[in-house]
């Protein structure tokens, strides 16, 4: 087995591979920079040229393949190797070569399956001042020195960024008082929004009337 991959990759032209899966079983091998292109490997032994379906540089890319060799689910192989396991008879490189082009026909080379680290990379990418302005807002004055931003003054800068759908969920989900109802008048068409919730406390404690009792007279 090789024990350096990356000597490996430098001293072969291409790549060569055995399925070593205990018990004996067809792998997918998850190829490319970001793991994304699929590979069935049969479930036999026969040495396969991988460099005759995949490009050696989406080899070299993938981390999972490294995984698999590390493991020993897959063993690489010199040239010379390749061609002693072939042996002189034509036969079985195109038996090989039968056997992949099988599982191809069932399962073509494509983007494997998203893992949920990949998932992770298509998280919504949120302004980094929006982050900032939140994280600002939400510790208490002491921790930044009394210089803890008004809502008044992170409303302000707020219209000055060009903002996203993403932004607006981020900042509804961690703000409050007037910085929510002005994220809200954004997302809703409301006007003024800022302006009506934080007026409406002050309008219910005005309306509300002041109830006196009547004093009894003695008859």
């Amino acid at each position: 087995m090789v024990q350096n991959i990356s000597m490996y990759f430098m001293q072969q032209e291409d790549v060569f591979i055995r399925n070593r899966t205990k018990p004996l079983g067809i792998l997918s091998l998850a190829l490319g920079e970001k793991n994304d292109i699929s590979f069935p490997v049969p479930k036999n032994t026969l040495p396969i040229n991988l460099t005759n379906y995949v490009p050696k540089e989406q080899i070299v890319k993938s981390t999972s393949f490294r995984q698999m060799v590390q493991k020993g689910a897959i063993e690489l192989l010199s040239e010379e190797q390749y061609n002693m396991l072939i042996g002189k008879k034509v036969e079985n490189a195109q038996k090989a070569d039968e056997e992949v082009n099988k599982l191809i026909s069932r399962t073509p080379i494509a983007p494997a399956p998203t893992t949920q680290e990949q998932e992770s990379e298509n998280e919504p990418e949120i302004n980094s001042r929006v982050l900032q302005l939140m994280h600002n807002l939400s510790i208490d004055d002491p921790d930044l020195a009394g210089a803890k931003p008004s809502e008044e003054s992170v409303i302000d800068e707020l219209e000055t960024l060009d903002l996203t759908e993403d932004d607006h969920s981020y900042i509804m989900t961690h703000s409050s008082g007037k910085v929510k109802a002005w994220v809200k008048g954004q997302m809703y068409g409301t006007e003024d929004a800022s302006e009506d919730e934080s007026e409406e406390a002050e309008t219910e404690e005005v309306a509300k009337p002041k109830k006196r009792g009547r004093k009894k007279g003695k008859k």
